[in-house]
């Protein structure tokens, strides 16, 4: 088989193990799916999270990864709005679906065209691969978790009115999902204060949060309080974008204010148990997680909505742009050296691809 058209992926073939290249099969797409030729891939936290813990289950080899942009080649006979040679990004199932066919780390992924989006020629397929995971996780926070109406065209504004309260608290923004949160914030209508390391406070401000604090000294939630009283703001909702027992603990600080005349919410990336066991929520917050199986079953609407409307939209009018990010050497080869640095925690502030 010629290396256009082999398949080579990166197994997971046990708990803890390091990913194998090995040749596979070349995915047979479904009537809704669409057969994607990968160009680029990112990596994600979750990623060297499920190799070294394994709480997916199921059987091993497992083909791990999310975020892919590349070119359409096939199409199933359900699909509409996109055809081979389109250039796509796309939010791969395979951790959800278990099916190595739906797998990120590999030359070919069928992807159901609920997650799939065309974008501008003038994007780099790198720049596009770190965008899907964080921007589906976005919206499921605000038309999910936070319950918004989506817009229903360029310059609707209407969810900014429904938030409660007069401004969105985003704690560790300068992530991925953290710079996707603000930029969909920013297009809702909703103004956003934000906490980040210093380097990334210039940036955050250019994409929409009116007010950024350093996380790190212990002062950081008083200085939002304190900004925010000055303002005359009082933030009801919070979205902790970096899921630790710190940034836990320090949202629910901000938000509790003992008063139980309206209703607070925290919005967390993983279950409560997950992030400290002991947590106790105070009485006058609510917390909400981001639960990612639902844009594949219950919320599915969310996707078809995102990736068939507002997300290209917003791509070609760069209301949504790329994050910063490296390439990681190496092609498929590259992957494990980019999951050891990511469970090395010295991963800050950029996204790490690798190109196919």
């Amino acid at each position: 088989m010629s290396s256009e058209t082999a398949n080579v992926a990166a197994l997971l073939m046990g708990v803890g193990e390091d990913l194998v290249l090995q040749e596979q099969p070349v995915p047979t797409p479904g009537a809704s799916e669409v057969l994607i030729r990968n160009h680029a891939l990112a990596v994600n936290p979750v990623d060297w999270k499920l190799q070294t813990l394994g709480f997916m289950g199921g059987p091993y080899p497992k083909i791990l990864g999310a975020d892919l942009a590349g070119v359409v080649v096939k199409i199933g006979s359900s699909v509409d709005g996109l055809k081979p040679g389109d250039r796509v990004l796309a939010d791969a199932s395979g951790t959800m679906t278990q099916n190595p066919n739906h797998g990120c780390f590999q030359t070919f992924t069928a992807v159901d065209v609920s997650s799939v989006t065309k974008i501008p020629d003038s994007m780099s397929f790198t720049g596009a691969a770190t965008l899907p995971l964080a921007v589906d996780t976005a919206a499921q926070v605000f038309f999910d978790n936070l319950g918004l109406p989506y817009p229903i065209g360029p310059g609707d504004k209407k969810a900014g009115s429904i938030l409660p309260g007069d401004a969105l608290l985003v704690w560790s923004a300068a992530g991925s999902v953290g710079r996707a949160v603000v930029q969909l914030a920013r297009i809702l209508g909703i103004e956003v204060y934000a906490t980040a390391s210093t380097r990334h406070h210039d940036a955050l401000r250019k994409l929409g949060a009116s007010f950024v604090v350093d996380y790190q000294p212990t002062t950081a939630v008083e200085e939002l309080k304190s900004a925010a009283a000055a303002a005359g703001k009082r933030i009801l909702v919070a979205v902790d974008c970096n899921a630790s027992a710190d940034s836990l603990a320090n949202v629910l600080g901000f938000l509790s204010d003992g008063k139980s005349d309206v209703r607070k919410t925290a919005v967390v990336m993983l279950p409560l148990e997950w992030i400290q066991p002991s947590v106790v929520v105070p009485e006058d917050v609510e917390t909400s997680w981001v639960d990612g199986g639902k844009k594949y079953t219950s919320r599915l609407d969310i996707q078809a909505w995102l990736h068939g409307k507002g997300l290209p939209a917003w791509l070609e009018s760069a209301e949504v742009v790329p994050g910063p990010y490296r390439v990681v050497p190496g092609g498929l080869g590259g992957l494990q050296p980019a999951l050891d640095e990511l469970k090395a925690g010295s991963v800050s502030g950029e996204k790490l691809v690798i190109e196919v």
